[in-house]
Order: C-alpha cells, then structure tokens, then sequence
C-alpha cells in the first residue's frame, strides 16, 4: 500500500465512527506494529488491539512504564518529539525493541504522542512517513470527542488565590468545600522547576507524577513550575524517599516550605518553597532543598528587598505564641529565657528568678507543646532567630 492508499485507509477508520480504538488498530495493521497512544500526562490513553506485546512501555506494571518514562526523558526524547510533528526512531536502554514516535498536535496544542513498538517487522522510512498521519486522524478524533486535555483541574484559581493571598482563609473553605477537594490538617508547600529543558517530559505527567506521590494535596502547573500543597506531617527524609520512587528528579529543582496549619499562611509558606528552590543548591537540576537550608540566605534577601519578616518565622514559634494566646499561658517568655542563656537551665532559672526543677519541667512542656526536641543544635538556632525577629529581647 502506498502512502495515498495509507491516508485513505486512516480517513475511512476516522469516519467510520469506531472511535480511537478502530484508528489505532487500523494504524497498526498498516505500520505492521502495535502502537500505543498517550495525553500529556503520559497515561496510555488506548492501545492497538495487538496480542502478546512483549514491552516495558506497553506492560500495565506501573513501574515498568515509569522506567520507560524516566530513561526517554533522560535521553531528551520527550524534548525532540514535541519540539517537532516529524516521527523519529529511538532506542530505550530498558526496552529490548525500538520506538518511534510522534507527537499529536490539534492547532497549537499539543495534546500527548504515539509510540509504535518495533516488535513484528523492521521500521523503514514509509513508517516514519506514515506516523504523523496517524497522528492527524487521532487530533482529529480527540477534537471531535473533546477529550483533549489531562485531567482538567477545577482548583487551579484556588490554589492560585491561596499562594498569592487573594482571598480569605474562610472565602477559600468554602471554595473548596462547594468543588469538593479538602487540604489535610498539616501542610507543607512544594515546588518544582524544570531547570533542564532537555530532559522535559510535560508538566502535566510531572503534576500527576507528585499527586501519585503526595496524594492528599492540590497541584498545578504555572508554566514550567509545579506547584503542590500537600500532607505536611512527612519529615524531610520521607519526601525524598516518595520524590526519588515516583519522579524523576534530574531536570527539576525542588523546594519545600516548613509546615503550616493555617491556609492564611499559605502565601508565606509559598515564599519559603520559592526560597528554597531559588537559594537551595542554587537552582542546580536534580537538588531538594529544605527551608531550614536557605533561611539565612532569605533573611538576608528579604532584609535587601525590605520585604515581611513574618515569612521567615519558625512555625512551631508561631503555635506557640498561639498556645499562649488561647490559655493566657506565657511560654515563649522561658523558651527565649532558655535559648538566649546557651541553653543553661540553671541560668535560665536565674534570669526568670524561678526555681531550677520548675525549669526542668517547663522545658520539658516546651518540647511537649511545640512538638519539638530542644537538644537539637538547628532547630534551637532557627527558634532563637524567629524569636529576635518577632521583636524578643532581655527578659521580655
């Protein structure tokens, strides 16, 4: 067959109303390989109706198609296919056939790829000549299904309002709760930047990818950012072990904020990711930096910039004047008394003129309230820098 008899076989399939599935096994007998369509989020949208394809990319084991993913994206292969509608050949180190591929573009949308598996005849230079007429009939069946877009987010302008503080934490409660989404009780704010072009997959995989790992949050992409509100009870080492399994982390900087509790201080918390993923490692592809790593350098740049301190104070410090404030309480007054007296409970005694055991135990109901342990060298630093940036000084 032709390339004419090849179009005309790929037009009839599209108007036969059999849908995606009929294009793509017509395609198949035509390319005499399977092949497999995705959205850009690099989810299988529909295969050929081929048996025993023996592939990482074409297995439903979600770790073997994610290692696809991570070694074309290593390659700079998702970078060349939709920079361009020409089909190319690839080889992938962890598939034992060869791809190619093509992106499906309706107008300037691109709206996900093909890929043909190398597994029942040699392709040739008519397969390369053919795909991006596939491609054409699958823009146009997705058009005319409207199905051209990755899971639609319906709490973009939400999370967009939150980071920048456009509305009140109430306005934005309601919000959510009328859309049906929630945030969990603790949060913490992530962001990702694709720093390194070549290795770009889509930023739309790359939010499904962090929902996959953080599933109890909102995500959304800004570009070349990502960013995500999730589940702020995991330590440091747990989000780089779930960063490390779902995503491919060497074309990305990532910053993460300290917890908050508060949706009004989300706009703080959103200066502490952006901090960190600017000032941590210094935008280099592949670091994950933690606010408690920049503070010093953001302090500086906020004094610089005469911008709000209130974005660089400790959140245990800030639940702990909360505390104080609910119970008529004053224990911010005997932990500024033990940071500022070198951690002396003796002395600390002194500057309070109490007594050493009461001491004892009121550092004890310190790291009990504030969740915290008071022997630890950073976290006792960072606490005494909030505290003389909310204005504690001498005995006060």
């Amino acid at each position: 067959m032709d390339i004419n008899g090849k179009r005309l076989a790929l037009f009839d399939s599209l108007l036969s109303r059999g849908g995606l599935q009929k294009i793509l096994d017509v395609a198949a007998d035509i390319l005499g390989n399977p092949l497999f369509v995705c959205d850009m989020g690099v989810n299988v949208v529909a295969k050929s109706d081929t048996p025993a394809v023996d592939d990482p990319a074409w297995s439903n084991d979600p770790s073997d198609h994610i290692a696809v993913i991570r070694s074309s994206a290593k390659s700079g292969d998702f970078a060349k296919m939709y920079a361009t509608d020409e089909a190319f050949i690839s080889s992938n180190p962890v598939s034992p056939h060869r791809y190619l591929a093509s992106r499906v573009r309706d107008g300037g949308d691109v709206l996900g790829h093909v890929v043909v598996i190398e597994q029942s005849k040699t392709f040739d230079e008519e397969d390369v000549k053919t795909l991006p007429l596939v491609c054409q009939v699958i823009a146009f069946e997705l058009r005319g299904r409207h199905d051209v877009s990755v899971d639609r987010v319906n709490y973009g302008t939400i999370v967009d309002d939150l980071v920048e503080g456009r509305s009140d934490s109430s306005e934005l409660s309601q919000r959510m709760e009328r859309i049906g989404v929630s945030l969990p009780p603790v949060m913490r704010i992530m962001v990702l930047d694709l720093v390194q072009p070549e290795t770009l997959i889509s930023p739309d995989y790359l939010r499904l990818q962090v929902l996959r790992a953080f599933p109890e949050g909102l995500a959304i992409a800004r570009g070349p950012r990502i960013i995500h509100i999730f589940d702020g009870s995991a330590d440091g080492r747990e989000v780089e072990a779930r960063l490390a399994r779902f995503i491919y982390t060497d074309g990305l900087s990532i910053g993460l904020s300290w917890p908050f509790s508060d949706l009004a201080d989300a706009p703080f918390a959103y200066a502490q990711a952006d901090a960190a993923v600017r000032l941590g490692g210094s935008g280099n592809a592949g670091t994950i930096a933690g606010y408690d790593e920049v503070v010093a350098a953001h302090i500086a740049e906020l004094l610089a910039e005469a911008r709000p301190l209130r974005t660089v104070v400790h959140p245990k410090l800030l639940e702990l004047e909360e505390f104080d404030k609910e119970h008529g309480t004053d224990h911010v007054r005997y932990l500024h008394a033990y940071l500022s007296s070198g951690r002396s409970v003796s002395a600390a005694a002194d500057m309070l003129t109490t007594h050493k055991n009461s001491m004892y135990y009121r550092v004890g109901r310190l790291e009990e309230i504030m969740g915290v342990d008071l022997s630890d060298e950073r976290t006792c630093f960072l606490l005494q820098l909030s505290l003389a940036l909310q204005g504690y000084a001498g005995d006060s």
